[in-house]
């Protein structure tokens, strides 16, 4: 019984943090960082930052199951750099889904 009474208090704080507002990073002062000066590459395209990789890879997850995420990390997957993505579903059920930083795909 007291299980069933902290699983739709544990849902409203997952609803909370994921809309809450998180900070941008800071500009910085050293145009040698790589992805930083907005110049475009070799191919004339200007580099996607790991932040607009990020928020399309959440995009993309919210779209295709249906939920929200409500936390995301980075790790280290067979030596790629990745996105864990924790989605909470509309009817309470969670899980991760692990994204490829390069690439976009899951894995």
């Amino acid at each position: 019984m007291r299980r069933i009474a902290i699983l739709p208090a544990l849902i409203c704080a997952a609803g909370l943090l994921a809309a809450t507002p998180t900070l941008a990073d800071p500009p910085s002062d050293k145009p040698d960082q790589p992805g930083k000066s907005g110049k475009p590459d070799k191919g004339g395209k200007k580099k996607e930052s790991s932040a607009q990789a990020l928020d399309a890879a959440v995009e993309r997850a919210e779209r295709k199951y249906d939920a929200r995420v409500i936390r995301t990390d980075q790790a280290t997957i067979d030596g790629r750099p990745a996105y864990l993505l924790r989605l909470l579903s509309k009817d309470g059920r969670m899980w991760t889904v692990r994204v490829d930083a390069a690439s976009g795909a899951e894995f």
